[in-house]
């Protein structure tokens, strides 16, 4: 006769046993190979979705760049007209200021109050007339109108 004690610990040892070799089961199919082909299907949907992510980015990053270079150019273009023409605006200022100056002076409207006023005054014109040249890739344009900038308020003290 079998005693209840007896069986238990039998049937218990047998759980244990199943429970191992299971564990061992799936362990040695999750480091082997899925032979059946499904893991490979399940992979290549991963990788399928993974690149169109990618792809995605790629196309996005690109788009990106071209836009951000074609509005780079437009600010550009923008902010180098509207420095343009201020400049320009300041040196026509300045050349209308010293025509009618030389008017006045011909005409003794205006008097001189040094002896050099009238010599500064066609420097200034001379100067606005011959030697200023605009185009923003002059490395001299910074200086030139300095230049100016000077003999006007050499004019204007």
């Amino acid at each position: 006769m079998v005693h209840p004690q007896e069986s238990t610990p039998n049937k218990a040892g047998s759980d244990e046993d199943s429970m191992f070799a299971a564990f061992e089961k799936q362990n040695t199919s999750e480091e082997g190979t899925d032979t059946d082909g499904e893991g490979s299907i399940h992979h290549d949907f991963l990788d399928s979705v993974l690149g169109v992510e990618q792809e995605l980015f790629a196309s996005g990053y690109e788009s990106g760049l071209q836009a951000g270079a074609l509005a780079h150019i437009d600010d550009g273009k923008r902010i180098g007209f509207q420095n343009g023409f201020e400049l320009a605006k300041e040196i026509g200022y300045y050349y209308g200021c010293a025509l009618l100056w030389a008017r006045l002076m011909k005409t003794g409207q205006l008097p001189e109050k040094k002896g050099r006023q009238k010599h500064t005054l066609n420097q200034l014109l001379s100067l606005i007339e011959t030697k200023v040249d605009l185009n923003p890739l002059n490395p001299l344009l910074q200086e030139q109108v300095d230049h100016i900038r000077s003999k006007f308020m050499v004019l204007t003290k």
